[in-house]
């Protein structure tokens, strides 16, 4: 019993110790750009760096997402919430920053939604996105601007909440590009 408690503190000691390290720093390849993914890792060694190491606190939110949008200009799909019987619309916004509503729903066709809140591409989206004048897939995700109008107090100035999320491929997505490629009597060469 007591070797087994030993191992249990020696064990528990090493996470600690583990956790309170930073994150190392990743080499990559010098075979291009980087991935989305590997921008978002760089941010969050960056952020690391600039917070001081404090035991037994909690880090700050840092919002890594939105900064990589503010640096890059990403181009995104922006989902607007508007409040009472109004609906949502869905534009997209290219790196210039120009913005062009697609689509307003309203909010009883709420499959959209749903696939957002789970911070899942939406197969129904798919064609439309791909078929868009912006390139908005990055690694094979859609960065989502989220706008909600639904809080807004001050009728004269429209303002609103934004956050990002990052809506990632799903297996029924993924059959949605492999039915397309094809059937769309695609040229394969080797």
């Amino acid at each position: 019993m007591q070797q087994a408690l030993e191992l249990a503190l020696d064990r528990a000691e090493y996470v600690i110790e583990s956790a309170r390290q930073r994150p190392p720093k990743r080499k990559y390849l010098s075979s291009g750009r980087k991935s989305v993914f590997q921008k978002l890792y760089d941010l969050y060694i960056e952020e690391c760096e600039k917070e001081p190491e404090v035991k037994q606190k909690l880090r700050r939110n840092v919002n890594l997402l939105e900064k990589l949008v503010m640096q890059e200009t990403l181009s995104c799909l922006v989902v607007n919430l508007y409040p009472g019987n109004e609906g949502y619309s869905l534009m997209l916004r290219g790196k210039n920053g120009s913005d062009s509503e697609t689509i307003r729903l309203p909010y009883e066709e709420g499959e959209l939604l749903e696939y957002l809140d789970a911070e899942e591409l939406p197969p129904i989206l798919v064609d439309l996105l791909e078929k868009s004048q912006v390139n908005i897939f990055h690694c094979g995700c859609v960065i989502a601007e989220i706008r909600d109008y639904r809080q807004s107090s001050n009728m004269k100035s429209p303002g609103y909440q934004s956050r990002h999320i990052l809506l990632r491929p799903t297996m029924q997505t993924l059959i949605c590009d492999v039915h397309s490629i094809t059937s769309d009597n695609h040229k394969w060469t080797q």
